[in-house]
């Protein structure tokens, strides 16, 4: 039964670490390996994850690879941890480790709270100098760290005293310094990327390493061993009590740290939450934007009314669904007599375009009071957040002065069913499928070029969301000839209208925040350039403003708003956008969730669909009818700031699970030598009672 339970073990960890490295594969893929997969996964129209195929091929390859070199090695890594749990030390290196990694976690974000109103440094760069600083200690200390001292481990050499430096440098520049190294040559500079592709090269080479010579290739050019050492009971006693008292004080003073950077707005385990971005701490690199700034004094709504004397299309980028003082702008232009005399017209991501009707009939209708007007907006759509709602609401009532000639029209673009109970499924049932960028796209253009045709006004505003407004301000040949950027940044519904309406479109940038995309955390966000423009804003008084970006400081900054997945940086922002608004702050902006008659207009929905799915109708009033579960300013504010909260919560599961392992491990240590005596009794009773002729019949 022993004997199979260590086959199944040995099965079972060798798929376990098949599928471990194919996932972590497709993680690194996803977020660091625009280099050299940007055409294969998460381009703007394709995900990787609605094609298993794409999933399983890397599969059956690291699978083939694997079974290959344990075939050729009589060995695999199953086989090899088995021999070791037998022995005993495999849960005690794994154990090490963590604690090891937790220690520099710690002190990694500490340092960086420190340094945070002093110098700028990325968190990942400290991360990887604090792991050569504690490699380097380790080194100087004959391989004493706290991880092994803990357990009980020592690193052993007969023959050299520099065979611990040896040891602990090889394995720093495997693991972290040439795949670091590499990725700088390369051109990648985001360090959530270098971060994954150290964390999949440093498994695959450490894994190679076990099966082809038993043991990590430090260990082996070295010669250093481990030896295992015994500590009376006291001593682990006083290991877990220190144990417990560095996690405590750490927690403390991150606390008290972060606490100091951050507004208390909410707190959690006493923490404020960290809603304010860090500022750049250096105004030298940043007097340059703040000089240009100065020259400029144009205001958003100015500048992209101004647009319109040179560009028929002009792109707007919604900088997030649901933030309300972006719709106060875009209602304030299109209630300007500019706009009404010479635009008239406004597309928008949000609204089916097969529902174009219920819209143009809305907008045509004037409404006897302010309620009613209310209830028939909502029941046009499921606006998924209020500043549309109102933004739509606000246009009949400027409909309702104007006469026909100038009424304004409001063009719904999206392929996906916007009614409250067809959003629903459709977008994650159907999203995949179709090209919903350029099906956007096209409402625009055929609009364009039937008005063009019958000579009407054919100017418009275009409102859509972060990527789809992204273009080509500066040449369409310039990104498709990118490589491999022109997988990265291609197939958005403005880069579509931008082809078919070339020299008469333009599109503008609303400030915002980037989707850095760092490890796991694929929505948390950070200030573009690391704050550089945020600090230039702030200099400048935070004065709204509207500029051109081509040929000026902040147009020839790297386009990084943008995941690229570690690609080298070859684009600027003037590549991509014609202008760049800022009408406020991050710390400004406003969420609005929540708008009137949601429940009724669900209700109605039912009664003239005839759906009689309970369960549906039971989750859709609980999600777009319940005004309680809508976000506020303060939860919203919280999903911006995630990025920073991220280590915190890291620091807090690491500390919880070495404090954990350290009290199973000093519970084992009390308790081994009782255990072991009450077997060998027990042994002794069986002998005794064998040998006496008890218990046969």
């Amino acid at each position: 039964m022993k004997k199979f339970g260590l086959i199944f073990f040995t099965l079972f960890t060798d798929l376990f670490t098949i599928s471990a490295i194919t996932s972590l594969f497709w993680i690194t893929a996803a977020s660091s390996s625009g280099f050299l997969l940007a055409k294969y996964s998460f381009t703007s129209e394709v995900s990787l994850m609605a094609n298993l195929k794409l999933i399983f091929i890397p599969f059956l390859i690291i699978a083939g690879i694997y079974t290959i070199l344990s075939v050729i090695f009589k060995r695999s890594l199953g086989t090899l941890l088995c021999n070791e749990i037998r022995r005993r030390n495999f849960w005690k290196i794994l154990a090490t480790c963590m604690l090891d990694f937790s220690i520099i976690v710690s002190f990694t974000i500490i340092i960086d709270l420190l340094l945070q109103n002093y110098i700028f440094f990325e968190t990942f760069n400290v991360m990887f100098l604090l792991i050569f600083v504690y490699c380097l200690i380790s080194a100087v200390f004959k391989g004493f760290t706290i991880g092994r001292y803990f357990f009980g481990i020592k690193l052993r050499d007969e023959n050299d005293s520099k065979s611990f430096f040896k040891y602990e440098m090889i394995k720093f520049a495997v693991i972290i310094a040439i795949p670091y190294l590499l990725m700088r040559f390369l051109g990648i500079k985001d360090t959530n990327a270098i971060f994954l592709d150290i964390v999949f090269l440093g498994v695959i080479s450490t894994l190679i390493s076990i099966i082809v010579i038993k043991k990590s290739v430090w260990a082996k050019i070295s010669g250093v061993t481990k030896q295992h050492l015994f500590y009376p009971k006291i001593r682990h006693l006083i290991n877990f009590v220190a144990l417990i008292l560095f996690f405590i004080s750490s927690f403390f003073i991150i606390r008290i740290l972060n606490n100091h950077h951050q507004p208390e707005i909410t707190k959690w385990m006493g923490f404020n939450y960290p809603f304010k971005y860090p500022d750049y701490p250096h105004e030298k690199p940043v007097k340059p934007y703040v000089d240009f700034l100065k020259t400029q004094h144009t205001s958003p709504k100015d500048y992209i009314l101004g647009l319109f004397e040179k560009y028929d299309v002009v792109i707007l980028q919604e900088s997030y669904h649901g933030e309300s003082t972006q719709w106060d702008l875009i209602t304030e232009i299109v209630h300007d007599s500019i706009f009404i005399h010479n635009v008239g017209h406004v597309f928008t991501e949000y609204g089916s375009a097969i529902h174009q009707d219920k819209i143009d009939k809305f907008l045509k209708t004037e409404f006897e009071n302010d309620s009613v007007l209310k209830l028939h907006t909502a029941k046009i759509m499921y606006y998924m957040s209020a500043p549309y709602y109102y933004f739509i609401k606000n246009v009949n009532i400027l409909n309702s002065s104007l006469p026909d000639s100038l009424k304004l029209r409001v063009h719904f673009t999206d392929n996906i069913d916007w009614d409250y109970f067809g959003n629903y499924y459709s977008y994650h049932e159907k999203s995949e499928n179709f090209n919903r960028d350029s099906l956007m796209a096209q409402v625009t253009i055929d609009w364009y070029k039937s008005q063009l045709i019958e000579t009407k006004r054919h100017k418009c505003l275009v409102v859509t969301n972060y990527r789809h407004a992204n273009g080509y301000a500066g040449g369409v040949e310039k990104v498709k000839n990118s490589k491999p950027l022109r997988y990265l940044t291609k197939g958005n519904q403005g880069q579509y209208i931008w082809e078919a309406i070339p020299e008469k479109t333009a599109n503008v940038l609303q400030h915002r925040t980037l989707h850095k995309l760092p490890v796991l955390i694929p929505l948390s966000t950070i200030p573009i350039h690391n704050g550089k423009w945020d600090k230039a804003f702030a200099i400048n008084g935070n004065i709204p403003v509207g500029f051109d970006l081509a040929n000026t400081v902040f147009g020839n900054d790297d386009f990084d708003i943008y995941p690229l997945r570690g690609a080298k940086t070859e684009l600027t922002f003037s590549d991509i956008y014609t202008g760049f608004v800022f009408n406020k702050p991050t710390m400004e902006l406003r969420s609005i969730r929540h708008y009137p008659y949601q429940k009724l207009s669900i209700e109605q929905e039912i009664l003239e669909k005839g759906i009689t799915d309970s369960l549906l109708i039971e989750r859709i009033l609980y999600y777009t009818g319940n005004e309680s579960y809508y976000y506020t300013d303060i939860s919203w504010f919280m999903w911006l700031g995630l990025n920073q909260f991220i280590p915190i919560l890291f620091f807090i599961f690491f500390g919880i699970i070495n404090i954990f392992i350290g009290f199973v491990f000093l519970i084992w240590k009390l308790l081994k030598k009782a255990l072991k005596q009450g077997k060998q009794a027990h042994r002794y009773k069986v002998k005794f009672a064998t040998d006496n002729g008890y218990g046969k019949s």
